[in-house]
């Protein structure tokens, strides 16, 4: 706790730099004050951004709940408050209204990921809370040459160079959740090793996987 000792001059004092002195504290006292109410308000922030990261664990718990009538996932933006990155599994299909050659604001998410992004996109709207909602554009298709090696590889860097938008964009930084099914599993997982100890992580409050083909 800091103190703050304040001596206010005596009404026998007339001196310039009696004046002087009680300007100056006048000023730091305002100062004083509005620090205070700073403070406040992040605290305040802070605790809003807790509670509603407990919400969504307490989603994720239940990973096979499905929510009808979700609203539109790409109607805020990302830095607004939180973000939800998906990765489809292997052979599901991809989005449509691809943005930057790297995420799908529509669709893209595979049927096992939907049910988490409905529950999740209603549990935001619910407590008012902003969710901007993409898909990973990555190359989930088991035909490709090299798939374990080159596709998914890829598609971590994809990931990383998203996350790493994100931070570079947004001047206040906003919670990132991270979901993946089978091969988008291993994509989120190898992601989370890729960027571990970085400045970018600090952004990623949450991750679920399924089914992850390297068992991890």
């Amino acid at each position: 706790m800091t103190s703050a000792y304040v001596f206010w001059p005596t009404r026998r004092c007339r001196s310039t730099v009696c004046v002087t002195a009680q300007h100056t504290v006048e000023q730091e006292s305002h100062k004083m004050k509005t620090q205070s109410l700073e403070f406040r308000r992040s605290r305040e922030r802070r605790s809003l951004r807790a509670r509603w990261v407990a919400g969504i664990a307490a989603i994720t718990v239940a990973l096979g709940i499905s929510v009808v009538g979700a609203a539109p996932a790409h109607a805020v933006g990302k830095c607004d408050f939180a973000v939800l990155i998906t990765a489809r599994g292997v052979d599901a299909s991809g989005g449509s209204n691809l943005q930057n050659g790297r995420v799908w604001l529509s669709g893209g998410h595979g049927p096992q990921l939907q049910p988490l992004v409905n529950a999740m996109t209603t549990r935001a709207g619910t407590m008012g809370m902003p969710l901007f909602v993409e898909s990973l554009a990555w190359d989930a298709s088991s035909k490709s040459s090299g798939f374990c090696a080159g596709s998914v590889w890829a598609g971590v860097n994809t990931l990383v160079q998203e996350i790493r938008s994100i931070w570079n964009s947004c001047g206040t930084k906003p919670i990132i959740f991270l979901a993946g099914h089978s091969g988008g599993g291993h994509v989120v997982m190898d992601t989370l090793q890729y960027l571990r100890g970085t400045p970018e992580s600090s952004m990623i409050r949450g991750a679920v996987v399924y089914g992850n083909p390297s068992n991890v």
